[in-house]
């Protein structure tokens, strides 16, 4: 089940402004996650929601990379090269 209030929240706190949800889409495509179309208030959002066992992978590699890393070694390349694709 996706956490509509937190992804709520997220497009207000990017945004800067007041967001709440009127309609969601589910939109296929072939993609293993699942991706809605969101809108409201006039405004429209395409949400990808990620397999949470990778969450840690990929916050760790970009912490790295936002602390300056051009280049990262690590054992899990081909499974954030696979993820990434």
């Amino acid at each position: 089940m996706a956490p509509w209030a937190e992804i709520q929240s997220a497009i207000a706190g990017a945004t800067g402004t007041p967001f709440a949800i009127e309609s969601r889409t589910a939109v296929g495509g072939g993609c293993i996650n699942q991706c809605f179309r969101v809108a409201g208030q006039a405004r429209t959002f395409f949400i990808k929601l990620n397999a949470g066992e990778r969450r840690a992978m990929f916050e760790s590699l970009t912490a790295i990379h936002r602390a300056g890393a051009d280049i990262i070694i690590t054992y899990y390349a081909r499974e954030a090269a696979r993820a990434l694709r």
